[in-house]
C-alpha cells in the first residue's frame, strides 16, 4: 500500500509540473497579412486567433501578448507593419516549428536572429 501511495504521489507531482520558463518569440504584426487572420472569431481577440493558429500547427502556447514598438506613421497596405510585436511564450521544444512560421526568438529585450549558414 505504501508503494502505491508513493507512486501516486510522485505521479501527481510530475503531472502538475509544467515548463514555467518556456521561451519567448515575437513576430511583427501587419495590417491584414497575418497568418492567424483566418482564426479570428466573433470576439475579435488577436490572442485567441494567434493561439488557435499556433495550436493548429502543433505548438502548445503558454501566453500571447502584444507590445507597441512604434506609433508610425504606417502605410495602409496589408503588408505594412502596425507597430506592434506579437509575443508568444511556448515550450522550448516547439521553437523550430514557431520559427518556421516566421516567429523570432526574443531574449531579454532583444530579438535573436539566427545565422543562416
Amino acid at each position: 500500500m505504501k508503494k502505491v501511495v508513493i507512486l501516486l504521489l510522485l505521479l501527481f507531482i510530475f503531472s502538475c509540473s509544467e515548463d514555467k520558463n518556456g521561451i519567448e518569440l515575437a513576430i511583427a504584426e501587419t495590417g491584414c497579412m497575418n497568418a492567424w487572420d483566418d482564426y479570428y472569431s466573433e470576439n475579435n481577440d488577436y490572442r485567441d486567433a494567434v493561439e488557435k493558429y499556433l495550436e493548429s500547427n502543433g505548438i502548445s502556447v503558454y501566453r500571447v501578448y502584444a507590445e507597441r514598438y512604434s506609433n508610425g506613421p504606417f502605410c495602409l497596405a496589408c503588408t505594412c507593419p502596425t507597430g506592434r510585436l506579437i509575443f508568444i511564450r511556448i515550450h522550448e521544444e516547439d521553437q523550430i516549428k514557431a520559427e518556421q512560421l516566421g516567429f523570432t526568438l526574443y531574449n531579454d529585450g532583444n530579438l535573436i536572429v539566427p545565422d543562416n549558414e
